[in-house]
């Protein structure tokens, strides 16, 4: 079959959407350096510092835990989702079908039926193998369900942008981060038959609003709807002359991709690596390093 100018034009816009594809995957990182000298990491100074370069405030912390192993991970979930009076807000990559996938939509369809708001935002590549209907109660019950990116032509620019936050907000009072999603892998093993280990940190207090913003930015590219309800950043009413109720302090960095090549996570670990004086430790499940 000969070609037409029809089919000339079709080849070449095929071929540009390949080249603008390739050129969004696989954009080298920006190597850039710190130069010093930083003050030591653990100070004052420090902590402001951090807080201006990645643009966060410094945080009271009314409560701080830190989790390491599933079972207590979803214990403590579970209690805190069953005690939920205005909302409970849970973002992950990973919620597969499994026992304790079960138990946490068992609790949240109940809290649903009465009354409380029950928004979730799933990855839709990190769930890939879950199907939309195992949602399906909880939507009758009157929860939300909403996919991160999903595979959709008007998503492939931004195919690789995917939500790894595993993260769910109580009345934006009780906040649990960390790697553990919602599967067998971080329960009873699944078929392997030994538990992943993640570590997840529960905070509580004001600190607790930082992460109910980072719930909120995914939840309106994923839903389209600001979260601007009251109840879900009851810290934000305190007055001035409000009691301290602090016992540390903290910051919350919502990273994602931005114009300048880099994320505010990059920034905040290159801060804190070039402020080391003695050691450097690190636990992660995943370590890739870019040249710089």
């Amino acid at each position: 079959m000969a070609f037409t100018g029809f089919h000339l034009l079709a080849l070449g816009a095929l071929l540009v959407l390949a080249t603008l594809l390739l050129a969004v995957l696989f954009e080298p990182a920006l190597p850039y350096t710190v130069h010093g000298p930083l003050p030591e990491c653990d100070g004052h100074e420090s902590r402001g510092l951090i807080a201006a370069l990645v643009d966060v405030p410094v945080m009271d912390c009314a409560q701080a835990q830190v989790l390491d192993n599933g079972r207590s991970v979803y214990a403590q979930e579970l209690a805190a989702i069953r005690q939920a009076r205005h909302s409970v807000h849970l973002e992950a990559y990973v919620f597969h079908r499994s026992a304790v996938a079960e138990r946490f939509l068992e609790a949240l369809e109940e809290r649903a039926r009465a009354g409380v708001r029950v928004r979730m935002v799933i990855d839709a590549i990190g769930s890939l193998l879950t199907p939309d209907t195992y949602f399906r109660r909880l939507r009758d019950a009157g929860g939300q369900v909403m996919w991160y990116q999903p595979v959709r032509w008007s998503t492939l620019k931004r195919f690789n942008n995917r939500t790894h936050r595993e993260l769910l907000v109580i009345d934006g009072e009780t906040a649990f981060v960390g790697g553990a999603g919602v599967a067998a892998w971080w329960d009873d093993g699944g078929a392997a038959g030994v538990p992943w280990r993640d570590t997840v940190v529960c905070v509580r207090g004001p600190l607790a609003s930082a992460l109910q913003t980072s719930f909120a930015e995914n939840w309106l590219e994923s839903k389209g709807e600001m979260l601007a309800q009251s109840e879900d950043f009851p810290f934000c009413r305190a007055g001035p002359d409000a009691p301290a109720t602090a016992v540390a302090k903290g910051l919350v960095v919502t990273s994602a991709p931005s114009a300048g090549k880099a994320t505010r996570a990059r920034m905040l670990f290159q801060l804190l690596i070039a402020s080391a004086r003695s050691s450097i430790k690190i636990s992660s499940r995943t370590f890739y390093p870019t040249a710089a």
